[in-house]
């Protein structure tokens, strides 16, 4: 489906003459009174549809705060989860949450004319994420960017967009989109699923991970005949202080992925001559 068709689709309610019923959740607001006046507690200009679903009007949509936790107020509280109690339905730009620790997407915006941006959530899962993420608008930024303090299960309902990173630890990828260029994951060893969920896949980073431990094989990259840049972490990762190993394994798997014969073979051989067995397994 086209970017103009699914923005049409997002926005046909507002034209429509009939009255259509809201589709809220029952821990969501269910008066435009009383959703107003959350628009306006929570400062986010924007207005309310006669289907009572918000259309924010800024060149984004931004809720928490990036250098403190979010108030609470932001969010209701139901069956034990922290949950949006509003629906929105277009992000006029990036969708941000900052330090708040929503447990759901249920609720957020249909179309997201930008970035998804997700800090210090407690995400663990897909559902009721946007249907369209049109993403970055440059090569270097993830089109979904989530740092969850809880670990993401499974990415069901995640739409077609080119680059991922979660910053999180990962327990499943059912759902990865076989869409992706790009994508950057935490904790996870599976190298051949992601290759077999992502045939289009060219850049792999994979954080707090160990090679020849909990399954993770480095050589397993030449499964795919695109892939070309690959890079392994340790728990440290973010410290800027590399261990050699990694360096060193790194540079050479991605030599290897260069050049014209990425020969599996010729690189094992390497590695075990630099003393990297378990990057060789």
């Amino acid at each position: 489906m086209k970017l103009t068709d699914i923005v049409n689709e997002a926005m046909v309610k507002k034209n429509k003459s009939s009255w259509v019923q809201p589709d809220l959740k029952p821990w969501m607001y269910q008066t435009k009174e009383e959703i107003e006046q959350w628009l306006k507690d929570s400062k986010i200009p924007g207005f309310v549809s006669k289907e009572l679903e918000i259309h924010p009007t800024g060149k984004g949509l931004q809720l928490g705060n990036i250098f403190s936790k979010g108030p609470k107020e932001t969010l209701v509280q139901y069956n034990g989860q922290w949950l949006l109690p509003v629906r929105f339905n277009m992000s006029p730009g990036d969708l941000e949450f900052n330090n708040l620790a929503i447990e759901s997407m249920i609720g957020f915006p249909y179309v997201v004319l930008g970035r998804m941006i997700l800090h210090d959530v407690a995400i663990e899962n897909f559902e009721g994420c946007p249907k369209l993420i049109q993403g970055a608008a440059n090569a270097w930024d993830g089109d979904i960017v989530i740092d969850s303090s809880k670990p993401i299960k499974s990415f069901v309902g995640c739409p077609d967009v080119k680059k991922i990173e979660v910053w999180t630890k990962v327990d499943g990828i059912d759902g990865l989109p076989s869409t992706l260029l790009s994508l950057g994951l935490s904790h996870y060893t599976n190298i051949r699923e992601i290759i077999g969920r992502c045939p289009k896949l060219q850049n792999l980073t994979l954080v707090v991970v160990k090679p020849g431990e909990n399954g993770l094989r480095p050589l397993d990259v030449f499964k795919s005949k695109v892939l070309n840049k690959i890079f392994f972490y340790p728990e440290d990762w973010s410290t800027n202080v590399i261990p050699n190993e990694y360096k060193e394994g790194n540079t050479i798997i991605n030599n290897h992925l260069a050049s014209k014969e990425r020969n599996i073979l010729a690189c094992q051989e390497e590695l075990i001559d630099n003393g990297l067995k378990n990057w060789a397994d």
